[in-house]
């Protein structure tokens, strides 16, 4: 039981190396993304349900659609910004954009031009760590109670 223990231990400890690594790369790999001055055109709806305490709910979630020039001069018409609901802060800011015709900041791949984002990810990548660390954490504690159920037997 020790030996599938120190597995379960090695399995935990190796989730929470790979959840570092990978968040480390993703922020890195941001920074060879390129700015770029967008404006939205208009945008996708699809219908999504949702459940709010338990209940499920079916709403319509908006994606913009951006057109933006790249660095080599090709004008991109895009929507790969995630679909949002409509009465939440983020939409609102897009439909202020939009009604006000303010250009807004972007950044984009030079390899895939048509992946773009808005804002920072940064927080999204660190977040996606804490709960690889948090998962991790808890298979380690697991393994760790097998052990001492093990030695205390």
């Amino acid at each position: 039981m020790i030996a599938a223990a120190v597995i379960i231990i090695a399995f935990g400890a190796a989730l929470i190396i790979a959840g570092i690594v990978r968040s480390r790369r993703c922020i890195d790999n941001d920074g060879s993304f390129i700015s770029a001055v967008g404006q939205i055109t208009g945008f996708r709806k699809r219908l999504d349900i949702s459940l709010i305490h338990f209940i499920p709910i079916i709403t319509i979630k908006y994606s913009p659609v951006l057109r933006y020039i790249t660095a080599d001069g090709r004008e991109m018409i895009s929507s790969s910004l995630p679909f949002v609901p409509k009465f939440s802060k983020i939409f609102k800011e897009y439909y202020h954009l939009y009604e006000t015709n303010t250009p807004m900041e972007i950044k984009y791949s030079p390899e895939a031009p048509r992946l773009h984002y808005y804002k920072s990810r940064k927080g999204f990548f660190v977040r996606e760590a804490v709960y690889k660390a948090v998962a991790g954490a808890v298979i380690i504690a697991m393994g760790a109670f097998m052990i001492w159920l093990d030695i205390g037997a």
